[in-house]
């Protein structure tokens, strides 16, 4: 939701609490972020990733 200026309360006090309170969640956004590509990085890695290639002997029963 977008605020416009005039649809922001006069109250300086409640301006300040507004503005830690989206401070809160924007730095709540930023973490969840990280966490995500965190774990894409991790799917990435073990989708894509190197694998084990192991070659089988022609001599081994």
């Amino acid at each position: 939701m977008k605020l416009m200026p005039e649809d922001l309360p006069d109250d300086p006090a409640l301006l300040k609490q507004m503005l830690l309170e989206a401070q809160d969640a924007k730095e709540a956004y930023a973490t969840h972020i990280i966490d995500l590509k965190e774990q894409i990085k991790l799917l990435r890695d073990r989708i894509f990733g190197r694998k084990s290639e192991q070659t089988v002997e022609p001599n081994t029963p």
